[in-house]
């Protein structure tokens, strides 16, 4: 669903959804620590991409 939803975000009708979301993004990302099995590195590339978008 993040997969989806980030790149929804860098689509011309998800722009303006980003500065509602990035707050969000960011928390998601920290809360990802230490989960393991890849999932923390996976979640911080996508939305790492969707902030170099911006």
């Amino acid at each position: 669903m993040l997969v989806k939803f980030c790149t929804f975000l860098k689509k011309p009708e998800g722009k303006d959804l980003y500065p509602r979301f990035k707050k969000r993004l960011f928390e998601i990302r920290k809360k990802s620590e230490r989960i393991g099995w890849g999932f923390e590195d996976d979640v911080e590339l996508l939305i790492e991409d969707v902030e170099d978008f911006f």
